[in-house]
This record gives structure tokens, C-alpha cells and sequence, in this order.
């Protein structure tokens, strides 16, 4: 979806539900598509996610964060943030679906026995093929980066 257009949906939903003093903004989350911030009042929703989400799939995340910013700290994913995400036409919905799309991972690693590792970002140590290790091989894993 395009991130101008949610933007404004975010803010329009925000101002609407008397919001004041709450932030909208994009962070580089790969692996969970929203966060709530109570203490420093800000929503964000991850900016790579949203690209590849569907116009309903990323209002609905949005729809999401804002039913928490509403609920308030204390009602998790209970019965009362179920209620106020309905009222503001989401779908209430804890998690994304199994076929929802992901963020592919920037590195592949490969071991010498042909074992395939995937990492967001670069190991800061060397990591080992456990299978390998546990066998006595070395298990040395070489590390590539995706093109694009």
C-alpha cells in the first residue's frame, strides 16, 4: 500500500478518536507489523510490511495499533480492545495469517552440507551448523547477501 495514503488514514483515525498528543510514524520492523507506545504516545507500523501488504491488510494493522492507543495498557488483546477494534472497523485479529506476506531475509547462509540458514541481518559472531557441530564436522556457515 502506499505509505502516504496510510499515513493520512492513521492520522484521519487518530484525530477522530481524540488522540491528542499520539505520533503516527514508520519504523524498520521486519518481523511484526505494528507497535503501540504508550510511553512515548507514538503508533508505528513497519514501512517494509506495509509495501507488500494489502490497502485492507495494512489498514487493519493500523486499525489494530490505534484500538490499543484507545484500550489503553491494560487491556492487551482481551475482551475490550476486541470491542474497540470492532468499533472502529478492524478485524480484531491478534496476528497476521500464515500466508500473509513476509519481509525475505537479506542474508542466506549455506553450510558445507548443504543446509540453508536465513538472517535479517548479518551475525555479529560466527554462527556454526548445529548438525554439523554435533557430528564433529566443522559446520562453518558462509554468509551471502540477497541481491536488491
Amino acid at each position: 500500500m502506499d505509505l502516504n495514503e496510510l499515513r493520512d488514514f492513521a492520522l484521519t483515525l487518530m484525530r477522530e478518536h481524540d488522540l491528542q498528543g499520539w505520533t503516527f510514524g514508520y519504523d524498520r520492523a521486519t518481523r511484526r507489523a505494528g507497535l503501540c507506545n504508550y510511553t512515548h504516545h507514538k503508533i508505528t507500523v513497519s514501512r517494509h510490511l506495509m509495501r507488500l501488504y494489502s490497502e485492507a491488510e495494512a489498514k487493519d494493522t493500523v486499525i489494530h495499533e490505534v484500538a490499543h492507543a484507545i484500550a489503553g495498557p491494560l487491556a492487551g488483546h482481551g475482551p475490550i480492545w476486541k470491542h474497540v477494534a470492532r468499533s472502529l472497523g478492524g478485524s480484531a485479529s491478534v496476528s497476521v495469517g500464515r500466508d500473509a506476506p513476509r519481509v525475505p531475509p537479506k542474508y542466506r547462509g549455506v553450510c558445507a552440507c548443504g543446509r540453508e540458514f536465513h538472517r535479517m541481518r548479518l551475525p555479529s559472531e560466527g554462527l556454526l551448523c548445529k548438525a554439523c557441530a554435533l557430528a564433529g564436522m566443522p559446520g562453518e556457515i558462509m554468509w551471502f547477501k540477497r541481491a536488491g
